[in-house]
């Protein structure tokens, strides 16, 4: 069986600015990229940090097949999104900033556009700016079936432990790192009430938050 591969020529890039115009976007170490057919799709992770109260997108994509762009969207309840900017899916690493940050919670994610119209979505990571200046944060306050827990690059969680009302534990999670900045914790199996969550970091901090599991 003969294997085609395509070499992507070496290019670049700085410098795209948004269709939106309040965020700018470079490529980084723009290089070579072999790109070979039938080579599936590897789960592509953004990450997000804010740099003097500006927004900092990240990701890599290594391995491709066939992805013709990366739409980056945005979204202030994690359940809309609108398109931000777009760039060509030939490179390595990719980074954008987003100069007008929501007071609030930010949410991103990339919608990956392969070249026969097919698409896939990454993971979302978000911008917490009520929380510049702590390390650790939980959302949403009330909970369906999943908790997040936002951590800034230089945390993780060594341990999450969930009691009741009463202070009676209910559910013990093991340690958890900072890959994309969001970490998801599974809380479907918790009955409908108010809950307190002990997080213990890497540094031996505990840091204590409320939500309600709907």
């Amino acid at each position: 069986m003969k294997t085609q591969i395509n070499i992507l020529l070496l290019a670049t890039i700085t410098n795209i600015t948004a269709t939106a115009g309040s965020v700018s976007a470079a490529h980084l170490s723009n290089i070579a990229l072999p790109v070979a057919k039938n080579i599936p799709l590897t789960g592509i992770q953004i990450k997000a940090s804010i740099v003097n109260n500006v927004g900092h997108l990240t990701w890599n994509a290594r391995k491709q097949k066939n992805i013709q762009m990366f739409q980056l969207e945005k979204s202030t309840d994690g359940q809309n999104f609108t398109y931000v900017t777009s760039m060509a899916g030939n490179y390595y690493n990719y980074a954008a900033q987003d100069r007008v940050l929501m007071e609030g919670i930010n949410y991103y994610r990339l919608k990956i556009i392969c070249k026969d119209g097919n698409f896939s979505f990454s993971n979302v990571t978000i911008l917490d700016t009520r929380s510049v200046n702590k390390e650790v944060t939980i959302l949403p306050k009330v909970v369906i079936d999943k908790l997040h827990v936002w951590m800034t690059d230089n945390n993780s969680i060594s341990s999450v432990v969930v009691t009741d009302a009463a202070g009676k534990k209910q559910q013990e999670s093991a340690a958890i790192s900072n890959t994309t900045n969001l970490a998801d914790i599974d809380m479907a199996a918790l009955n409908p009430g108010y809950y307190a969550v002990k997080l213990i970091t890497n540094k031996g901090q505990i840091i204590n938050h409320q939500f309600m599991k709907q």
